[in-house]
């Protein structure tokens, strides 16, 4: 548990116009913004293949 009360009015004072709440509003993300992991995995050597065959 918190040590702290929680306030009982929380004050906009921080919010009070709309350029202002974008400001400190919560990042929002959209699926098109985030990005794939892309993975490489190393191919095996020539030699090690011609001598597997």
């Amino acid at each position: 548990m918190s040590e702290f009360p929680v306030p009982a009015v929380r004050p906009r004072r921080l919010r009070s116009t709309p350029a202002l709440r974008r400001a400190v509003s919560e990042t929002r993300l959209h699926p098109a913004e985030l990005v794939l992991p892309l993975f490489v995995k190393p191919e095996p050597s020539r030699a090690s293949r011609t001598a597997a065959t």
